[in-house]
């Protein structure tokens, strides 16, 4: 069996051309543990308490490697200038009319009252953007100087995200992603694994059909763009809800991530994982810093907890019978932990 290596550090590979923190890989390899038999490429040292503690989940001893002939198993990197197009936001940018790009600020045309988004068009979610108002483009310049470009976008009175996952048979899934309100992923969510639709979303009643008509043909036409560029991997198109001229509306891409993503994840542990149930969730916490934790949330049934206790933020799995059980049990959660451990609610 060929090695693999959680390359979450993926978008800094691809665009930056650096050797990245090593920290971005440990925070989140330990997931493929759960999800795959092959060997995991690591220079990390995992505990005998953790590697037990995935066994008695998995049902299969995890295995290590440092060969230096693997599969990346997050982002592909085998066709560079194709994944580069696909993951840029300039390239995503092209489905959402009234967006600007600019290298200079004098490129800027804004108007007085709003608030936009500058964004690093190669930079991960969440990170690398700037909120600013007309009278404030100077702040724009260190940004615009590391990235040479930015994407300005009108900030929006956001409500909720969720995302499709588009398998490369072009099938796919929709589910409901956490935030901060940094916009920086904290959870995923199925309302329904039996119908993972955007349908099934908690929110679908709250927005018109005619925003969700309009939507579902948006992502039809984004998909067809992606075959047609020659996307054979699996990708996520990202969206959201947005509150405008009193009533909800709906950003149909956000950005596109050809790659695999944190809810294709919380899919992959819901169909191994979540048994009967019918919605899961994976939520993440500030880290407890600390190993020998796993104990800590055993008599909470259906509920996982994946990562090692000596990364950046804890990864829990909660599967329940339906989307309320699922709100208790991550209640139930928070009780079982330190306070403050989760920066969001559900």
């Amino acid at each position: 069996m060929k090695p693999i290596k959680v390359n979450a550090d993926y978008e800094i590979t691809l665009f930056e051309n650096k050797s990245p923190p090593k920290v971005i890989n440990h925070s989140l390899e330990f997931l493929a543990l759960y999800l795959e038999n092959r060997p995991l490429v690591t220079d990390k040292f995992y505990s005998k308490n953790f590697i037990e503690h995935v066994t008695q989940i998995s049902g299969s001893v995890p295995s290590f490697s440092n060969e230096v002939e693997f599969e990346n198993w997050w982002g592909s990197l085998k066709n560079i200038p194709l994944e580069k197009k696909l993951n840029s936001k300039l390239f995503s940018s092209r489905f959402t009319p009234g967006l600007q790009v600019i290298s200079d600020i004098s490129h800027l045309n804004i108007q007085e009252g709003q608030i936009y988004l500058a964004k690093n068009p190669f930079g991960m979610s969440g990170q690398n953007f700037v909120k600013f108002q007309k009278g404030e483009e100077y702040e724009l310049l260190p940004q615009l100087k590391k990235s040479k470009s930015l994407l300005i976008e009108p900030f929006l009175d956001r409500k909720k995200d969720f995302s499709h996952y588009v398998f490369p048979d072009g099938t796919y899934i929709g589910y409901e992603n956490i935030v901060d309100d940094r916009f920086q992923y904290k959870g995923s969510i199925f309302t329904n694994l039996n119908d993972p639709s955007f349908k099934s979303l908690s929110f679908y009643h709250e927005v018109s059909k005619s925003e969700w008509d309009r939507f579902e043909n948006e992502f039809q036409s984004i998909r067809e763009a992606m075959k047609s560029e020659g996307a054979i991997e699996g990708y996520s198109v990202d969206s959201f809800t947005y509150f405008e001229d009193g009533k909800l509306k709906i950003r149909t891409c956000s950005e596109i991530n050809y790659r695999k993503t944190m809810g294709l994840v919380t899919w992959l542990l819901s169909k191994k994982y979540a048994n009967d149930n019918q919605s899961s969730m994976l939520i993440l916490s500030h880290s407890l810093k600390s190993s020998g934790e796993f104990s800590t949330i055993k008599s909470l049934q259906g509920c996982l907890h994946l990562s090692p206790g000596d990364t950046r933020f804890e990864i829990y799995f909660i599967a329940a019978s339906d989307s309320e059980k699922l709100k208790e049990k991550f209640h139930e959660l928070k009780i079982l932990l330190p306070d403050g451990q989760f920066s969001v609610e559900i």
